[in-house]
């Protein structure tokens, strides 16, 4: 069985890495209401992603797809995201 959405998954749960899989294509707005996400993989099959506010002291996104498709992807400004960097053209192993 595949997961294509995630709904309040990590919600009040103390997680500091996720990897999002592969074929994933949607993700709700409290997939992370956690505060606690350091580290998070996103892959590129992403279409809709609405968890953009509740990503606060994020060291790195790695994202599967190009900086174009990021730019397409992400419905935030950049200065909006705190975010201390966001890598593109990366996979799961990458996240560290």
């Amino acid at each position: 069985m595949y997961v294509v959405s995630f709904d309040g998954t990590f919600a009040l749960h103390r997680v500091t890495s996720v990897i999002i899989p592969d074929g994933t294509r949607h993700i709700s707005d409290n997939i992370f209401s956690n505060f606690g996400i350091e580290y998070v993989y996103l892959p590129a099959s992403l279409e809709e992603f609405k968890g953009w506010s509740y990503f606060r002291n994020v060291k790195k996104i790695y994202y599967g797809g190009t900086e174009e498709q990021w730019s397409n992807f992400c419905t935030v400004d950049r200065s909006r995201l705190d975010v201390v960097q966001i890598i593109c053209n990366t996979d799961p192993n990458d996240l560290k």
